[in-house]
Parts: C-alpha cells; sequence; structure tokens
C-alpha cells in the first residue's frame, strides 16, 4: 500500500509541475521575443547610423542626427514597420506554439492518468500481472509479482521463463510463444520456488495479446498469473487419496480370494461327511439326529454356493474372469436346470411352467449360463409365495434369443431395480411379512449380469410394482 500511495503522490506532483512550467515557459518566451527585437533595432539603427554618417555627412555625427532628409526618414521608418511585423508574427508563432505544447502536456497528462489508473488497477488485484515485449522481455509487474518473487534479485528486464523455471532458455510449450507464433491463447502451471529452490505454491500463467492501438499490431503480451496453490495441493490430496483407497481395494480383494479359498477345504470336509451320513448311515442313525445332519449339509451347500460367488466375484473385478464359448444347445441347458431346481419349488408348492424351443444353438459358455438361469429361477422361486406360478419360456428373433422367467410374486419397486444388480444389493425382506424365502446375500445377480455382458448379451428385468410380479429377461445374440 505505501508502495501504491508513493506513485500516486509522484504522478499528482509531476502534473502540478507541468501546468505550472508551462505558463512561466510561455512568459519567458515573450519576453525573450521583446527584447531580442529592441536589441535587433538597436543595432540595426546604430549600423545604419554609422553607415549613413560615413558615406552621407563625412563622419560629422551633428549633421547626421539633426539633419535626418526624406530619405533617411523613410528608411527608419520601414526598420522599424519590418521589426513591428516581425514582433507581431514571432508573437503569434509563440501563441500558437504554446497551443500546441498545451496540447502535448495534457496528452501527457492524459497518459500519465493512464498509466495511474494502470497501475492502481495491477496494484488492486489479488493474482500476478506480468507485462512482457515482443522478445519476452519483463516490462512491468505487478506488488503480488514483487511479493511471489521477492526472492529474485532483479526482476524487471529480465526474460519471463528465468524468473518463472530459473532457465536459460524457453520452457517447452511455451503459452507465449504459442501467441506470437500461433496466435493462440494458451496456459500453463508454474511452480514458485523460494530462495531455497523448494516449492512453496504453484501458479497457472495464461497469455494474452497487446496491441498498439494505432496499427493493431501485437507490441508485447500480458500474463495474468493466477495462484492455484490450494487447487493444486486438493488434487495432489485426492491422487494420494485414490492411491491409498485402490491398495486398500486391492487388499480386500486378496483378502476374500485367500479367505474364500480357505474356507473351500473345510466346507468340502463337512459336505463329503454329511452326504456321506446321508447316504450310508441314515437308517442306522436316530431320527432327529438325521435332521440336524440334513441341516448342517443344507447348510455347508448354501454356504459353498456363497464362497463361489464371492471367488467369481473376485476374479471378475480382477480382470482375470473367462468364459470358454463353444456352440452350444441352449434348450437343453435351460431344461437341465429346470430339472436340478425343481425341487425347491416342489417344497415351495409353486408351479414351473416351461415353453422352450426344441433346439437353439448358440455360441455360449455352457457351465457360466446354467450359473446365471439357475440364479434368476432362485430368485423367481424364493420371491414367489406359495401357490404361485413360474413361467419359462424362449422366443427366437432374427439376431437374439430371449429366455424369459415371469413370476406372479411380491415384483419389485423402482427403487429396487435400480439397486438389484449392485454388489451385494440384496433387497431386505425381514419382518414385511411377505410370505418369501428371505434367505441370500446380493451377489447372484451382479454376477450374473456380468456374465451375460461378458457374452455380450443383456439381463434385465421389468415389474409393474409391490404384488405385481417380475420378468427377467435373459437375451443372448446369435453369432
Amino acid at each position: 500500500m505505501t508502495n501504491k500511495k508513493n506513485n500516486s503522490d509522484q504522478i499528482r506532483e509531476y502534473k502540478s509541475f507541468l501546468a505550472v512550467n508551462l505558463k512561466e515557459e510561455t512568459k519567458l518566451l515573450l519576453k525573450k521575443l521583446k527584447l531580442a527585437l529592441i536589441i535587433s533595432i538597436l543595432i540595426i539603427l546604430t549600423i545604419y547610423t554609422l553607415i549613413d554618417l560615413s558615406v552621407h555627412h563625412g563622419g560629422d555625427l551633428h549633421k547626421s542626427i539633426f539633419t535626418l532628409n526624406f530619405h533617411e526618414f523613410w528608411t527608419y521608418l520601414i526598420i522599424f514597420t519590418f521589426f513591428v511585423i516581425i514582433y507581431i508574427f514571432g508573437n503569434f508563432i509563440i501563441k500558437k506554439q504554446v497551443i500546441l505544447d498545451r496540447i502535448i502536456k495534457e496528452s501527457e497528462q492524459t497518459y500519465l492518468r493512464l498509466i495511474s489508473g494502470a497501475y492502481d488497477l495491477f496494484s488492486g488485484i489479488q493474482d500476478g500481472i506480468v507485462v512482457l515485449d515482443k522478445d519476452l522481455n519483463i516490462l512491468h509487474i505487478n506488488p503480488t509479482i514483487e511479493k511471489w518473487y521477492s526472492h529474485k534479485n532483479q526482476i524487471i528486464g529480465k526474460k519471463c521463463y528465468e524468473i518463472y523455471e530459473n532457465r536459460n532458455i524457453n520452457c517447452e510449450d511455451c503459452p507465449n510463444l504459442s501467441l506470437i507464433k500461433d496466435k493462440l491463447i494458451k496456459s500453463k502451471i508454474h511452480a514458485i520456488n523460494n530462495k531455497n529452490n523448494n516449492e512453496i505454491g504453484w501458479v497457472e500463467i495464461f497469455s494474452f495479446p497487446l496491441f498498439d492501438q494505432d496499427t493493431a499490431n501485437m507490441i508485447g503480451i500480458i500474463n495474468y498469473c493466477k495462484n492455484i496453490t490450494e487447487k493444486v495441493k486438493a488434487e495432489k490430496m485426492v491422487i494420494e487419496e485414490n492411491k491409498k483407497l485402490q491398495e486398500l481395494d486391492q487388499f480386500r480383494k486378496n483378502l476374500i480370494t485367500r479367505v474364500s479359498h480357505e474356507l473351500k477345504t473345510p466346507l468340502n470336509s463337512i459336505q463329503s461327511a454329511t452326504q456321506h451320513l446321508l447316504a450310508n448311515y441314515k437308517n442306522h442313525i436316530n431320527s432327529r439326529i438325521i435332521r440336524f445332519i440334513d441341516t448342517i449339509h443344507k447348510g455347508g451347500l448354501r454356504l459353498n454356493a456363497l464362497v463361489e460367488n464371492i471367488l467369481d466375484t473376485s476374479i471378475l473385478e480382477s480382470g482375470k474372469f473367462v468364459i470358454k464359448r463353444k456352440k452350444t444347445n441352449l434348450s437343453e441347458v435351460i431344461q437341465k436346470c429346470i430339472d436340478e431346481i425343481i425341487i425347491l419349488a416342489i417344497k415351495r408348492n409353486l408351479t414351473l411352467k416351461s415353453e422352450l424351443s426344441d433346439s437353439l444353438f448358440l455360441n455360449i459358455d455352457r457351465f457360466r449360463i446354467e450359473q446365471v438361469i439357475i440364479n434368476i429361477l432362485s430368485n423367481a422361486i424364493k420371491n414367489t409365495p406359495p401357490e404361485g406360478e413360474i413361467q419359462i419360456s424362449t422366443i427366437e428373433n432374427n439376431n437374439h434369443v430371449d429366455l424369459r422367467i415371469k413370476d406372479n410374486g411380491i415384483g419389485l419397486t423402482k427403487e429396487e431395480i435400480e439397486m438389484l444388480f449392485t454388489p451385494f444389493g440384496k433387497i431386505e425382506r425381514y419382518g414385511k411379512n411377505l410370505n418369501v424365502d428371505i434367505d441370500g446375500t446380493g451377489i447372484g445377480l451382479y454376477l450374473s449380469k456380468e456374465i451375460v455382458e461378458l457374452h455380450e448379451g443383456q439381463l434385465f428385468v421389468e415389474s409393474p410394482g409391490r404384488n405385481c410380479g417380475s420378468t427377467f429377461t435373459l437375451r443372448l445374440y446369435k453369432a
């Protein structure tokens, strides 16, 4: 603020000095003109008198002074008149000169006002302003630049790249050169370093042309330097946090994969043991114990299916999920899935109706498509109350085949449809008295959709709303 005030005071003092100096100069010029004319008249008259005295009066001064003839009178009169005309003309020229000087001085004052206004404007801007010539020499800076680069011994007169990046040659992708050569307005981010060359901030520098008002030619460049230190710090923090999140996510995936693999061994032992007991010792063990063994066996099967889904999801997220496609009869695959799951439907007292084509050969991964169909059928059975009905049909089109699984169960709301195919997007049914199977993790449908998309197909659901049933459509395209 002190520098700004001193600069404005200096400009006002200079303007006052110009006004006073102009008046004094005019008076002095007029005095000099009068004095020069008087001296000139006296010198000319003296010279003429001496010549006349010598030529016409034989050197007699008395005769020359008191015997003025007609010729001499007119000679003196002409000389006097000549000098009067010179005086009048000279006075006119001086006044014209004074007017021109006044115009020039007023122009200078206007220029000083502009400079003063520009200085005040530059001083008031919180961001940095640097004025360059076409050779990239720094001509003017505002106080913000002085503050940022206060450790520099000299700024004015140096090249911009010497200040911005401590270089002896132009910066790469220099926006100032782009402006001069290609007429393109660009920006570049530079670090602000302290005297120990440590980063203390960052600025984004925009280059704008400075034009001559008369010729419209570019005569310089204005660099607008915006402080983006906080923005850069925030971006670096986001990058660092994102890196940490990626590391945590990778750790999570590795942990899930490791734990899932470790669970498979004891699960296989439990399943094998319970299956062996149920198959070979059912008639030798108390019926109450058999029920417990059967419960353990079913729990093992369910837990094993969950572990398999988790492993598949982990492999899918890692990008290592591979499908092995070959020509397969889709109708045969669907019928096999119905046969496997019919027991669940019977236990819930549901009716399954199917209307399938005899043969629909497609290029698919049989195991994975079976996994998808089982998931969809299981979902339909779980969400259809007893006495309900599930319809399974295939529709063949020119370039694709649709498998439709329609139920008259509890249906889905719009909000539930949006979360249905997301990881762990399980829709909670606890305490809603919907008379449906509430078991499940929400992984199956997410995994099914991903498998279908790997087949370049589609999996979508339609439902009019609660208690209006749902229709899942698996669409696979022909090769």
